[in-house]
């Protein structure tokens, strides 16, 4: 039932055209895509966005406590979340991300709170966006490798909090992992002024 989820879920990000995310998206390995390609080669209609959501919400109900299950419905509501300007999804976005950091905050590296403060972002609750972001900060203290757009997300949200001087120092953070990332942030400039 676990790998038919998994292959639903797939199929659902291929067919809306969203590509594995660098910030949480699924990440399965090679040999995990094709172990569930071979024991399931081939489906004749892998359903709608709405069936695999439906899926989904059907193996959290009968088990609300497998992080595989949580995350994969939190994820697909937080990329719902993210595309919806009238954020419907966002609510239940949140409660799934919230409940996968009840179960483990450290599950795959805290990326529910780094999912949650996105989504937080985009309903402009920015005081809860950056108390994620600095949650999601402090479990990857030892990482030397965050999310690509950790730092410059992270100082988008701090210059629409008018925190300049906070903002330019995760740009900075940003340019240095990612030497292109801020190329196109148009008060890039203001952080060189300020050194």
């Amino acid at each position: 039932m676990k790998h038919i989820n998994i292959l639903l879920l797939i199929l659902l990000l291929i067919a809306c055209g969203q590509k594995k995310s660098n910030d949480g998206g699924l990440e399965l390995t090679d040999a995990q895509l094709k172990e569930m390609m071979k024991k399931q080669p081939r489906t004749n209609n892998p359903g709608t966005g709405e069936a695999a959501m439906q899926q989904l919400e059907m193996s959290y109900q009968e088990d609300s406590s497998n992080l595989d299950n949580v995350y994969n419905l939190a994820f697909m509501y937080c990329n719902r979340c993210l595309g919806d300007t009238s954020f419907v999804a966002c609510p239940k976005a949140e409660q799934y991300l919230s409940r996968v950091i009840r179960l483990k905050a450290a599950y795959r590296q805290g990326k529910a709170y780094y999912n949650r403060a996105l989504c937080n972002e985009h309903q402009n609750k920015l005081e809860a966006a950056l108390s994620d972001f600095n949650r999601f900060s402090e479990l990857n203290a030892n990482n030397s490798k965050p999310p690509v757009n950790y730092f410059l997300n992270k100082a988008l949200l701090l210059k629409k909090m008018d925190r300049s001087r906070e903002a330019c120092v995760e740009l900075k953070k940003a340019e240095k992992l990612e030497k292109n990332s801020t190329a196109q942030i148009a008060w890039r400039e203001e952080c060189e002024v300020k050194k």
